[in-house]
């Protein structure tokens, strides 16, 4: 009797060819079979999966990630089922490791930390997300959502257990753009949200992708309008505290681009409380320190625009104060971002702009604090 594989890696691949090798490469000698669903490949993605041994499956897309994810698993043997993206690899403790613990290991799912790499511009290298990647080969766990696809749904609607690993999948999606043909990884990922939005209305897992996509697009009125829905409808008891983190973050990003810069702060502020992960830690406190910062920028212009000499000298004074205050932790923040950010220029250049327009923007204080006192001391002669 042969004995079980037990482990299985599925994919779904389309034109996948330059990130294919190195994918298939980190888990060549971890997995047991290869089942690669290809959705329409025209480049030499075929070629490259069978040169490592990988079956092969012809499949009709059908504008639904779980559908073709339950697909594959459908051709699957193994025990266990690992799950990857071309653009992925798996680290290399769990590519030496992971047998080993499969082995030992009665979870029915198993979190893995995937680890994006980040763009040029961004406040940190890379950002870490759990998300369950292994499951037992179970006829009863099958993906759901026709995009940001999910199995732990259905491992725990069976009462399966999940454990969370320390194992790495790096992530190098975020660099790349085009997806098929000329659509956009953008333009499709809106299209299925808001095909799922349509199905499903209340739900506030689909709401935030959706949000986020039109953070992405600069559609911030609708941005605005789901994210604070979500922010509103989550129960912090429930909802993993990074989803959460990452909500705040991206309210916070939409509120200062359309000018709410006092909701910015409270956002980016609730962001810092949740202290999560490093990289969201430092979006909120950079939301936080700007969104301050144009605020301030805001009530100085007021000043300069109405001439507020109704206030007596002392309480323009106190205001003033109160406004270099806040200036001042802005760029205290600031500060301790570019130290984080020393190896990343780009993000080094945006954090030095904000602080040259709070530089600029104590100065004017001054000005303006100097101009008053001026005219103060006319009147009074």
């Amino acid at each position: 009797m042969l004995e079980e594989p037990l482990l299985s890696l599925c994919m779904i691949v389309k034109n996948e060819e330059v990130y294919l090798p190195q994918c298939l490469e980190s888990v060549k000698d971890v997995v047991d079979e290869m089942i690669i669903v290809d959705t329409g490949s025209t480049d030499n993605t075929p070629k490259i999966a069978a040169s490592y041994g990988a079956s092969i499956h012809e499949y009709q897309w059908q504008d639904d990630f779980a559908a073709a994810r339950n697909f594959g698993l459908e051709k699957a043997s193994g025990k266990y089922i690992l799950f990857l993206d071309a653009d992925e690899e798996l680290s290399p403790q769990a590519r030496s490791q992971l047998r080993s613990f499969l082995l030992n290991s009665d979870a029915e799912g198993i979190y893995l930390i995937v680890r994006s790499l980040s763009s040029a511009n961004a406040l940190a290298p890379y950002y870490d997300s759990e998300q369950v990647r292994l499951f037992r080969n179970r006829p009863q766990y099958r993906f759901e959502n026709a995009i940001h696809e999910m199995i732990y749904p259905a491992i725990l609607a069976h009462g399966g257990r999940l454990y969370k690993s320390r194992f790495v999948i790096h992530h190098y999606g975020y660099l790349k753009n085009v997806v098929q043909g000329t659509e956009t990884r953008i333009e499709r990922d809106r299209r299925l949200l808001e095909r799922m939005y349509r199905e499903n209305p209340d739900s506030l897992y689909t709401k935030a992708k959706l949000g986020f996509i039109y953070l992405l697009e600069r559609q911030y009125p609708n941005a605005l309008q789901l994210l604070q829905e979500v922010a509103q409808g989550i129960d912090p008891k429930i909802v993993e505290p990074d989803f959460l983190h990452t909500v705040l973050v991206a309210l916070a990003q939409t509120a200062q681009a359309t000018g709410n810069f006092k909701l910015s702060k409270e956002c980016a502020k609730a962001g810092i409380l949740l202290n999560t992960q490093p990289s969201l830690t430092r979006s909120s406190m950079f939301y936080y320190a700007t969104s301050s910062a144009a605020w301030v920028i805001d009530q100085i212009e007021q000043f300069a625009h109405d001439g507020n000499l109704r206030l007596s000298r002392a309480k323009l004074s106190k205001a003033f104060e109160s406004l270099k205050d806040e200036l001042r932790e802005s760029q205290s923040i600031l500060e301790q971002l570019r130290s984080d950010c020393s190896e990343n220029p780009q993000a080094n250049e945006n954090l030095a702009i904000w602080q040259q327009k709070i530089a600029r923007a104590e100065q004017l204080i001054e000005n303006i604090s100097s101009l008053f006192s001026h005219q103060r001391e006319n009147e009074g002669s």
